[in-house]
């Protein structure tokens, strides 16, 4: 969410959302970095959110992470582009991650891990229009000049335990309460979306349906959720993945009517999966808008690409988690 008032800005944020948030993992949890099937992938993303209103959210993403074996280290990287708006307010993050796998026993795995981002803020003015330029009247100016753009940094944490079936992860992000603000002065800056610490909790279980044990599952039925609570909003998502070698078959429902001051029902998440090969995931998902908003919005479109590097010989794969990355 975003809104702008000018003069004397007044800007409310929210973190990009990902309908495919699996297939975007480093940036749901750090603790993900290094956790892929072979140990090394990339993977892109993109969003259209509303594409029926115009210059609405649209937002890309690029990703890297590898694992190195003989640490039991997972390390990534990701550069994530936001916009939003007709000043195309613009929000970028750089961040590098880390994660260390625990074996606890034969079954169960604990990974924490932690990324460092740099964040910058970018709008364009020239395309504001003033209080005085809509109704005529002189009003008296402030003389505060904005900023541009604005940068931070800042930290998120985050920790997954795991077995080859099940999962389960939190995260802690925006510690270091980024100001990403651009007027420096006469701002509440308790309202911005990133002076409050968003906690994501996330997990599933996977059922195998057909399969040999010793490859990988030829058909499985995975359900899974994510909830998110960021100052006083709360956000649901509960959904399935059903996989029958090559193709993955989603639906999410994402909402909370039964709690007050939040959206309520939202959107129903339809998702198409293709592994194009042993290394190439390829996926597409639409969110049908149910809430007040209407489905004259257009709902969102986005798009998935996931590549993992094949495994030299001699080299051992990583205990992978059993969320998919669609």
């Amino acid at each position: 969410m975003c809104s702008i008032a000018f003069p004397g800005i007044k800007l409310i944020a929210q973190d990009p959302l990902f309908s495919q948030f699996y297939a975007n993992p480093l940036y749901l949890s750090p603790s993900f970095a290094g956790a892929s099937k072979m140990g090394t992938r990339i993977s892109g993303n993109y969003r259209n959110q509303w594409p029926s209103i115009p210059k609405t959210f649209t937002t890309y993403n690029l990703a890297f992470d590898h694992f190195f074996d003989k640490i039991r280290s997972g390390v990534g990287a990701f550069v994530l582009r936001d916009v939003a708006g007709t000043a195309r307010l613009s929000t970028t993050y750089y961040s590098f991650l880390y994660s260390f796998d625990f074996k606890m026993d034969e079954l169960w795995h604990v990974r924490p891990g932690l990324s460092l981002s740099y964040m910058n803020t970018g709008l364009n003015f020239n395309s504001l229009v003033s209080y005085s330029e809509i109704t005529q009247d002189p009003v008296e100016s402030t003389e505060v000049i904005p900023l541009e753009s604005n940068n931070d940094i800042d930290l998120n944490v985050s920790a997954i335990l795991y077995r080859d079936i099940f999962w389960s992860g939190i995260t802690l992000s925006h510690l270091l309460k980024p100001n990403l603000y651009f007027y420096n002065e006469n701002i509440d800056k308790s309202r911005s979306v990133f002076s409050s610490v968003k906690y994501s909790l996330f997990g599933g279980y996977r059922l195998r349906l057909r399969g040999n044990l010793l490859k990988y599952y030829k058909e499985s039925l995975t359900l899974a959720f994510l909830f998110e609570k960021q100052k006083k909003y709360n956000q649901m998502n509960l959904g399935a993945y059903y996989h029958i070698n090559p193709l993955v078959f989603g639906i999410w429902y994402r909402g909370i009517p039964v709690m007050k001051g939040n959206p309520g029902h939202d959107a129903m998440v339809f998702l198409l999966g293709y592994q194009m090969t042993d290394f190439i995931n390829l996926g597409y998902s639409y969110d049908l808008t149910i809430s007040g908003l209407s489905p004259s919005s257009g709902g969102a479109h986005e798009i998935s690409l996931v590549y993992h590097f094949k495994v030299r010989e001699r080299q051992r794969k990583p205990q992978a988690l059993p969320c998919p990355d669609i």
